[in-house]
């Protein structure tokens, strides 16, 4: 409406229409949701390659190789920018370094669990059971960083306990073993996203996936060597795959937690079930079951409710 104004009268502007509640996102969680979702695509082209892998390999071994093609694209990146220093290297101290040191742990343990987990059982329910993530990483968010739990988060852990509960559906076709490895795995990679979070406020992203990168090349060497086996040209290919598409979906990752806080960011990471539904169904012939989709729509709709975040009324 035109606002007229003169000496005599006083301005005159037409009355607002209260502003609805609205879940949009701020521009920078956009762009953080964004990356997450990106990020979950590579780490779905990675689970394709390490369930082709595992059919020939041990889970030590598909994680050795994950690990070392990273580790040396990170050192290649950083030797091109010329950043590497000890700050890269070495982070900036013994707390930055424990931190560093928890997210390499956790998250080899996660990444060894989901390896064994693919292994036993099909893409989609263990994609469906490791991204349960985002909702122990919203808890362990609020516990360790002390960032903001809603009240709606006991029902938002209901819902995803319940379809990890139909997805593992232990009496009828999943294996037991595989179904909780890959549930340990999101509880790890919870662990794993917070770490990340916390490392985030100081160290840069190159530092965070390093660390990873050399620990988890490291420490399955013992496991790997006596049963180590070599890869022929079709594997060598699965391997520079599986390599490629975990380093692009770390720094994703790393980027994506270090703008955004945790617990919210992550719920980007639930696009991998779809994917990995999808890649399941088209490359390995696996059938989507209600008992996965149903179990796969309470995960989903736990997330959301952490997630969505309405405006206050203006």
């Amino acid at each position: 409406m035109l606002l007229r104004e003169s000496a005599g009268l006083a301005t005159m502007r037409a009355p607002e229409p209260p502003t609805p509640l609205t879940t949009a996102a701020s521009p920078p969680l956009a762009r953080a949701l964004t990356l997450m979702v990106l990020s979950s695509a590579s780490f779905s082209v990675m689970g394709v390659c390490m369930k082709f892998l595992g059919g020939s390999f041990g889970a030590a071994e598909v994680v050795f190789f994950r690990c070392l093609i990273s580790l040396g694209l990170t050192l290649a990146v950083l030797g091109a920018r010329r950043r590497l220093d000890a700050r890269s290297v070495f982070g900036l101290g013994p707390r930055s370094r424990a931190i560093l040191v928890l997210r390499g742990l956790s998250g080899l343990g996660a990444l060894g669990l989901y390896v064994t987990a693919l292994l036993r059982i099909r893409y989609a329910d263990a994609a469906a059971l490791l991204y349960t993530s985002p909702l122990f990483t919203a808890v362990f968010a609020h516990l360790a960083l002390g960032e903001a739990l809603r009240r709606r988060a006991g029902t938002a852990l209901l819902l995803g306990f319940a379809g990890s509960a139909l997805v593992l559906r232990p009496q009828l076709d999943v294996d037991p073993v595989g179904g909780l490895c890959a549930l340990g795995s999101g509880v790890l990679s919870g662990i794993a996203y917070t770490s990340v979070r916390a490392a985030s406020r100081h160290e840069r992203v190159e530092t965070i996936v390093l660390w990873f990168a050399a620990i988890g090349t490291a420490l399955p060497v013992p496991v790997m060597l006596p049963v180590f086996v070599w890869p022929d040209a079709a594997g060598w290919g699965y391997v520079a795959g599986m390599g490629v598409a975990a380093q692009v979906g770390q720094i994703l990752l790393t980027q994506a937690l270090a703008a955004a806080p945790a617990g919210t960011v992550s719920v980007g990471a639930f696009a991998t079930i779809a994917m990995s539904a999808v890649w399941g169904a088209v490359l390995f012939a696996e059938p989507l079951s209600r008992w996965t989709a149903a179990g796969a729509c309470c995960i989903v709709a736990g997330i959301l409710l952490l997630a969505l975040q309405r405006r206050p009324r203006r």
